[in-house]
Formats: structure tokens, C-alpha cells, sequence
């Protein structure tokens, strides 16, 4: 039976000569390939988080343990009175370290079994088992605060040692006691028009 014929037609590349080592078109000279993506089209690669510069970015802070409700409460306020999120976050957290620090807010934490707590409510075992699952985690939750400088965090983070309570907690802490005498209008936000916008911190941008 004869071979059935193939209907694709092949044009195989050919030296000039009969000379096996004669050079190839588009092939080096001694018709050698020392590395073979030399022959790959090489394409610029996505920049991955790897290549990010983190030093350039402004300052944020990250915590857990902060109510979601709480959360939407502080970003309403902000949007009303024109200012960034982490602007207002950070006034409160300011105005919480002011006023520990002048005795006129007190941190007081209770034992729970597991551990101390600003909040024993939300860490006894009745109200764990009460709770759905999916609000179980909600608290886990990471909330991120952009413009939060790294001062302000190592004094949070020496006052929830010093009470051996979470860091989260204590945020918390701050942003609902920031919002109640936001509430009450004994918290004045004291803003100034940078450019296009309100910020409660007009330094940072100079030069901008």
C-alpha cells in the first residue's frame, strides 16, 4: 500500500553549499547557539509587589478587632467634612494618646478568659457561641488607615503593652471615643484648604 502523501509542503533551510560548516542565515558565525533564549522574543515582565518601593509610600497602619460599623461610621464622617479617611483616623488616634497621656481618658481593660479586654463582651464564651459564623470573624477583619505615622503607632503599641490588651482594641478604643466628642461638638476638626481639597495636616503637602 503506498505512503499516503502529506498535503503540508516543508521548505527545510539549506546551507549555499554542501559544506556543514558553512554559516546559516540569521545564525552566528561559528553556528553555535551559546544560550538559547537568545532565539526567544523576550517580553517586559509585570511589575511584581517584590519590585515596589514601600519607602515611598506614605505611612498607613493596619488593625484588627475594629467593628465594621465603626469602621463605616469614621469614613462617613470623613466624607462629610471633605477630609481623607486616615486623616480623621489619625486626628483620633492623636487626640486619644493626648488625652491618656493628660489623664482626662482612662484605659480600662477587664480579664476575660482570654486574657485582658477592652471589650469582655465580645471575648466570653457565651457570647462566642452566640454568634454566627459569619460575624464570628468579622472582627478579624483588617481596616487600614493611610497617613498614620509610625510614631503614632509605637506609642498605641507601648500603651496595649503597658495594659496587655490588643493593639486593635485600643484603636478602637480611640476612633469611638474620637467619634463621640465629634458627636457631642467638643471635637473641633480644624481644616485648611491644600489645593484642591481639606486636610487636617497641610504640611504634608507643601512643596506638593
Amino acid at each position: 500500500m503506498p505512503k499516503k502523501q502529506s498535503p503540508y509542503k516543508f521548505d527545510v533551510l539549506k546551507a549555499d553549499s554542501e559544506d556543514e560548516s558553512a554559516v546559516l542565515p540569521g545564525f552566528p558565525e561559528d553556528n553555535k547557539i551559546e544560550d538559547p533564549a537568545d532565539l526567544i522574543e523576550m517580553h517586559p515582565s509585570r511589575r511584581s509587589s517584590a519590585d515596589r518601593d514601600y519607602e515611598q509610600e506614605k505611612p498607613h497602619v493596619t488593625f484588627r478587632l475594629i467593628p465594621r460599623t465603626l469602621h463605616e461610621e469614621i469614613k462617613k464622617v470623613a466624607k462629610a467634612e471633605g477630609i481623607l479617611l486616615g486623616e480623621l483616623a489619625r486626628y483620633f488616634f492623636e487626640v486619644g494618646l493626648a488625652r491618656v497621656s493628660e489623664g482626662d481618658l482612662e484605659v480600662e481593660p477587664k480579664a476575660v478568659w482570654t486574657g485582658l479586654s477592652l471589650y469582655p463582651e465580645m471575648r466570653t464564651g457565651n457570647a462566642i457561641q452566640q454568634t454566627s459564623r459569619k460575624n464570628k470573624w468579622a472582627l478579624n477583619t483588617p481596616h487600614t488607615y493611610h497617613g498614620v505615622t509610625a510614631a503614632i503607632k509605637s506609642q498605641m503599641d507601648d500603651i496595649a503593652e503597658n495594659h496587655r490588651i490588643p493593639v486593635g482594641e485600643l484603636a478602637r478604643f480611640f476612633l469611638e471615643a474620637g467619634l463621640a466628642t465629634y458627636r457631642t461638638g467638643d471635637l473641633e476638626l480644624k481644616k485648611t484648604v491644600v489645593h484642591t481639597r481639606n486636610s487636617l495636616y497641610p504640611k504634608d503637602f507643601a512643596g506638593n
